[in-house]
């Protein structure tokens, strides 16, 4: 992507796109002289999925967060997509981009940039969501794939998509603050489970939630979610099948 004298780039910490929590980075260099331009500020990141469907097109978002600086001296922007679904351009499913830019004295924006968005792993599921308050949350894990036999330091956002926002808007880093209990179960194994899970909480210093799974095999995990609002309530999660398991769940191979 380019100005009359400079060049945008835009990076994703895996080299790909795919379904789940995507980090994307922002630079930018002057074209001519190849160095980085630290006056720079990005804002207004936008993706949009238009769909084909049998009674005309749909086009809506999915969970965004806001671009952040990565560090005051480092001219360098860090934002994340969480997609809700792949391209799939026979079947007429795209997915484009949008943003705002700051370079210096020049401002502008760009639109309608095609990027593809590669599905999961087969039976994967690394997106959630639930309603309170008759608004939206997703819930995603971050890094999915990285997780080994063991104990995990784990990731995750929570995204809200408020009731009576437009499906076009992107959906924020939710304002309020919960407290995720994980358990982690091997659904092909008697739903065992393990020792030494710990929840995710919110760390405002990396704007997202950190918590402890210990995954003591590879398979199938499925790992259930409550979610519990500030005075501690549970507002998702409830055990619907009679099981003694949330409703609500991820899903990861290792």
């Amino acid at each position: 992507m380019q100005t009359d004298i400079y060049t945008i780039r835009l990076y994703s910490a895996g080299g790909k796109l795919t379904v789940g929590y995507n980090e994307l980075f922002f630079t930018v260099i002057k074209t001519a002289m190849g160095h980085h331009v630290k006056d720079v500020e990005f804002d207004s990141i936008a993706p949009l999925m238009t769909m084909r469907m049998a009674m005309g097109t749909h086009v809506h978002s999915t969970p965004t967060g806001a671009a952040r600086r990565v560090a005051s001296w480092i001219p360098v922007f860090r934002s994340h997509i969480a997609f809700l679904m792949p391209s799939n351009a026979s079947a007429g499913n795209t997915w484009q981009l949008a943003f705002d830019y700051r370079i210096r004295e020049t401002s502008g924006r760009f639109e309608s940039l095609p990027v593809e968005v590669a599905a999961a792993p087969e039976g994967s599921a690394w997106i959630r969501s639930f309603v309170w308050d008759e608004d939206t949350y997703y819930l995603t894990i971050a890094e999915p794939q990285k997780l080994v036999v063991g104990i995990n330091e784990v990731r995750a956002v929570v995204s809200k998509k408020a009731a009576g926002q437009s499906a076009t808007e992107p959906y924020a880093d939710a304002a309020e603050t919960f407290s995720i209990e994980v358990v982690p179960t091997m659904p092909d194994m008697g739903n065992h489970t393990s020792p030494g899970n710990e929840p995710l909480l919110f760390d405002s210093s990396a704007g997202l939630y950190k918590g402890r799974l210990n995954l003591t095999m590879t398979g199938r995990w499925d790992i259930h979610l409550v979610v519990r609002d500030a005075e501690g309530t549970a507002v998702a999660g409830d055990d619907t099948d009679g099981d003694g398991l949330s409703d609500i769940y991820w899903t990861i191979f290792i």
